[in-house]
C-alpha cells in the first residue's frame, strides 16, 4: 500500500465541499500529509445571453468573470485549514482543469471532492465534476457525500 504524502481537495464553497475539506484535513493531519485546496472559476457558467452580443456586452461578461474570480480569491483567503499546503484558483472547465492540473503535478496521491456542489456560488466547481475527476484522475479519488 502506498503512503499518502500530498492531497488535493477541490471546493466550490458549498456545504458539501466544506465536508470534503473537513475529511481532507483530518486525513492530512493523521498522515502528516500536505493538503492543497483548489477552486475553479468557470467562465462558461456565466450567462452569455443576447445581452453579451450587443455593444459593450463582451466587456460586461469579462467584468462578471473578474468579479467571480475576486469573490473566489476572498473566499480562498478566509478558508481555514489547519494543515500545510497551498490554496489556488484555476480558470476553465472544472473537471478538465482539475484533471489536467493533477496530470501536470503528478506528485498528488489523492484528490478529494464533494459529491455535489450547488452552493451559493454554483458557478464554480463540483456537482458532476466529481464523477469526471473520478474517471480521469491519474491518482486515487475520494468522494464525500453531502448528505452524511
Amino acid at each position: 500500500m502506498s503512503i499518502i504524502h500530498k492531497i488535493l481537495v477541490a471546493t466550490d464553497f458549498s456545504e458539501t465541499s466544506q465536508k470534503a475539506i473537513d475529511y481532507a484535513t483530518s486525513i492530512a493531519k493523521n498522515l502528516n500529509a500536505q493538503l492543497d485546496v483548489v477552486t475553479v472559476v468557470d467562465p462558461s457558467a456565466l450567462d452569455f445571453g443576447v445581452l453579451h452580443f450587443t455593444i459593450g456586452g463582451i466587456s460586461k461578461w469579462v467584468e462578471e468573470i473578474k468579479d467571480f474570480r475576486e469573490i473566489a480569491e476572498k473566499k480562498m483567503h478566509y478558508l481555514e485549514t489547519s494543515v500545510t499546503g497551498e490554496k489556488f484558483i484555476l480558470d476553465g472547465n472544472p473537471g478538465k482543469k482539475i484533471v489536467k492540473y493533477l496530470e501536470e503535478n503528478d506528485d498528488y496521491d489523492l484528490v478529494i471532492l464533494g459529491s455535489h456542489g450547488y452552493g451559493n456560488l454554483d458557478r464554480f466547481v463540483l456537482g458532476s465534476v466529481s464523477e469526471y475527476v473520478t474517471r480521469k484522475a491519474p491518482c486515487s479519488t475520494m468522494i464525500v457525500k453531502g448528505d452524511i
